[in-house]
């Protein structure tokens, strides 16, 4: 999958849920949110439970977690990590054309791998 535009970026009050929407080289908005452990924070830790990436505007009530350490996920990391290195930050929003937005989505990125999201198998 092919990001072409990082629209937002934010952390939310929750405990530490990131959300980040994307737009795609075919119009697309694309989401990528990863829910805060109910437990969030920890010892003074953000930690993570669930994956979401979804299609549109809000996440549709069907949509599935991405497991850990599935190929889903890799393949989600690695759109990620490509965006990040071309840089490509735009939006008519201060928060998401910045540094700063490009910090807290590399954020995202590390936290996703790290997260529990209470899955014992892990797919190869």
């Amino acid at each position: 999958m092919q990001l072409q535009f990082l629209t937002s970026v934010d952390i939310f009050r929750d405990g530490g849920s990131y959300e980040a929407c994307f737009r795609l080289f075919d119009g697309t908005r694309f989401v990528v949110h990863l829910e805060a452990h109910p437990y969030s924070p920890s010892d003074g830790e953000l930690r993570h439970a669930r994956l979401f990436a979804y299609v549109g505007r809000d996440m549709p009530s069907d949509v599935k977690p991405i497991p850990k350490g599935s190929d889903a996920e890799r393949e989600l990391l690695l759109s990620i990590s490509t965006f990040i290195e071309a840089s490509k930050v735009v939006s008519n929003s201060p928060r998401s054309n910045s540094k700063e937005a490009l910090e807290r989505l590399k954020e995202l990125a590390f936290y996703i791998p790290l997260r529990d999201d209470g899955s014992s198998a892990q797919t190869a």
